[in-house]
């Protein structure tokens, strides 16, 4: 085995969560697993898994470690694909999910370009915030705020997902700053979540722990429904930077509490369906939104 395999070994490890796993995925015994991921830690001279009798721990070393793995394993899939399929022109139908606020914002103005490249694939969205919801539909590409690995679908991040606490300044001339996180009880605090509830629960860093503050407000609802309100000055809106960044710098939306936020564990990541070999219209889509969300997701 070479060191790209060594990768793909610890890269399956660390999906799958066991060596036992990981064998049966390679067809080699958990041995042998074993023993790659021990020669691959004194090649680099990191620990990248810390192994107890009970189970499998990724070191921080091995989270960074694991991050560059999956986008360089996929970067070779895609040099290797492209070069097999460039006498093929791409066509057939892709299904793409995603969060509405990523489509409005980054996808629909950049769709136009991608499809007069490829006239014959034909792209049918579907607009959910719920990676659920697109795996029952079957979507072949699915764009989310995700913490973890879909099953089936291989999964590259494209950002991560700051959230951001803000309001329009007409609602905080009338209603106050808070200076405090307890300062919300006393606000109409606009959640965003799947059920539209108006009571949540929010995180913030308060003496250097994190404490939940329950907040209500007269609306809740899909993100872009709640960046709306807010926008609308009707209350204190918890949302995501990508939504908001253009509000903040022009100043039509105004920081609340920067320093007390907790920070979102989820990245925003780009899953598409495993196959081998990725069918060319799907690998177009994929590499076209992968390289321009990567750019518009990232912080100016």
């Amino acid at each position: 085995m070479d060191s790209t395999d060594d990768m793909q070994l610890f890269v399956t490890v660390a999906d799958r969560g066991s060596f036992a796993a990981a064998a049966a995925v390679h067809h080699l015994t958990p041995s042998a697993i074993g023993k790659r991921i021990t020669q691959l830690e004194a090649r680099l001279n990191v620990t990248l898994i810390a192994r107890t009798t009970r189970k499998l721990m990724i070191t921080p070393e091995g989270r960074h470690y694991l991050d560059r793995a999956r986008v360089l394993l996929h970067d070779l899939r895609a040099l290797e694909h492209g070069v097999r399929h460039l006498s093929n022109a791409p066509e057939g139908e892709v299904s793409l999910s995603c969060h509405a606020g990523i489509a409005e914002r980054f996808i629909l103005p950049m769709l136009p370009d991608f499809l007069t490249q490829h006239p014959k694939v034909h792209v049918r969205m579907m607009l959910s915030d719920h990676v659920e919801t697109a795996e029952s539909d079957g979507a072949d590409v699915i764009i989310r705020a995700a913490g973890a690995p879909l099953p089936n679908y291989v999964s590259r991040k494209l950002g991560d997902n700051p959230w951001v606490l803000c309001a329009t300044s007409a609602y905080l001339g009338t209603h106050g700053t808070p200076a405090h996180p307890h300062d919300l009880t006393r606000h109409n605090c606009l959640s965003v979540g799947p059920s539209g509830a108006t009571r949540d629960k929010w995180l913030f860093k308060v003496d250097g722990k994190v404490e939940p503050i329950t907040v209500a407000g007269n609306f809740g609802g899909f993100a872009n429904a709640v960046y709306a309100i807010t926008r609308g000055g009707v209350g204190i809106g918890r949302l995501p930077d990508f939504l908001v960044r253009d509000d903040l710098a022009s100043g039509a939306l105004v920081r609340v509490l920067p320093g007390h936020m907790v920070a979102d564990p989820r990245a925003v990541y780009l899953f598409y369906r495993s196959a081998d070999p990725t069918p060319s219209r799907l690998h177009v889509l994929v590499e076209y939104l992968g390289q321009h969300l990567t750019r518009k997701l990232e912080k100016p």
